[in-house]
């Protein structure tokens, strides 16, 4: 049974509910295990399937915590070569930043609350310590890289703004309406582009049996696979490991009373057949554009188009 020690009654609920998801996926598609929408073979299955019912308190005596749940567990895999969280401590760098992260990611703090949390706790830990504030710091302590740059535009030239120390952003174009001063969010477009390699790679790593597989069955008469402009193109190819990309943006408005909007580019690759190309775990984000301009080209693609 739950520790209501540790766990709040809607973390309670999360759990129940995810249990009954995965009993009736198990059910949906036995004898297979549950899994994810991307991993569901491709022979046909069958569509019989048996009542649910609810979970009862034997259910719940039976839980076991997933790699989903945050159970303050202490990972083993945190590397213990991180110096001690300062001189004297019994607790690493690395350890005590996992364990504040982890906090922070159960009580759903955003990004500049789990900053402010790091710092306030860095206040109360004798000087000098090693406690990272920033995310680019937690993110080296970990030995890991972001998968997300961010950058930003000015709307009256399109150049990039230089960000001042206490994150001011201005132009210094000479001859923008816009230099030398600091730009307000509505002169400001943002441009986030994600690592497209690394994101592609885990896709293609995650289907590669739909890939490599006999799925030819799999693509309908009027799929874009079939059509002769890319059967010329893909035939013309020295290598047969050919990977096709749609590319796709659509607009969502953010803040209607600034008219700023959100446009998301997408890309989704040809050669997974349907429905599993339309996954939502194999749509590839490469970049997101918040603006309230439409997207420029010159821009937008350049920086996507630039990694591929």
């Amino acid at each position: 049974m739950f520790s209501r020690r540790f766990y709040s009654p809607k973390v309670i609920r999360q759990k129940i509910r995810r249990q009954q998801q995965h009993q009736m996926i198990r059910r949906i598609h036995s004898p297979i295990d549950s899994q994810s929408d991307e991993s569901i073979p491709f022979q046909e299955q069958s569509t019989n399937a048996a009542p649910v019912s609810l979970s009862t308190s034997d259910d719940l005596l039976s839980y076991e915590v997933d790699e989903h749940d945050n159970a303050y567990i202490i990972s083993n895999e945190i590397p213990d070569d991180s110096p001690p969280l300062f001189l004297g401590s019994s607790i690493s760098t690395a350890l005590a930043t996992d364990r504040i992260m982890k906090f922070s990611l159960d009580a759903n703090l955003d990004k500049l609350k789990s900053k402010k949390l790091l710092v306030l706790i860095k206040s109360f830990l004798p000087s000098p310590n090693n406690l990272p504030v920033t995310h680019k710091q937690i993110l080296k302590r970990s030995g890991r890289t972001s998968m997300f740059t961010t950058q930003y535009y000015c709307n009256h030239c399109s150049s990039i703004v230089s960000t001042l120390k206490l994150g001011a952003k201005i132009c210094l174009t000479s001859g923008c309406v816009g230099s030398q001063r600091t730009l307000n969010n509505n002169e400001l477009t943002e441009v986030v582009t994600v690592n497209i390699i690394s994101r592609l790679e885990s896709i293609l790593a995650r289907n590669v049996d739909a890939l490599t597989g006999q799925t030819n069955h799999l693509f309908p008469p009027g799929d874009v696979s079939r059509f002769g402009f890319y059967q010329e193109i893909t035939n013309n190819k020295t290598n047969g490991n050919v990977i096709t990309l749609i590319l796709h943006a659509d607009a969502a408005t953010l803040v209607p009373s600034n008219k700023r909007s959100l446009w998301p580019f997408y890309a989704s690759i040809v050669e997974l057949p349907p429905p599993i190309r339309e996954y939502k775990h194999n749509i590839l984000t490469l970049a997101l554009w918040v603006s309230r301009l439409k997207p420029d080209p010159n821009i937008f693609l350049d920086v996507i188009l630039s990694q591929l």
